[in-house]
């Protein structure tokens, strides 16, 4: 997976419960994760479809066009 290293701040408090729930190693993928489930909840209020945003994205990308074939390997392939 690419990533981006990004520098935010944080209340003290909030810092400290990271740490003491999560420890150095994992804070990164416990926020990355918290905050994809977050973009996922406001977009499901925002009632924006999901198939419609990826394919708007792929226009936006100039991603090279795949069979429908194809698109139904990638699938299976994430899901074993």
């Amino acid at each position: 997976m690419n990533t981006q290293r990004l520098t935010i701040s944080l209340p003290n408090h909030l810092y400290d419960q990271l740490m003491s729930n999560f420890g150095r190693g994992q804070i990164s993928q416990f926020i990355s994760e918290a905050t994809e489930k977050l973009i996922i909840s406001k977009k499901i209020e925002a009632k924006i479809n999901p198939v419609e945003e990826f394919l708007n994205l792929k226009k936006e990308l100039d991603l090279p066009k795949l069979t429908a074939k194809q698109v139904k390997q990638a699938i299976n392939k994430g899901r074993t």
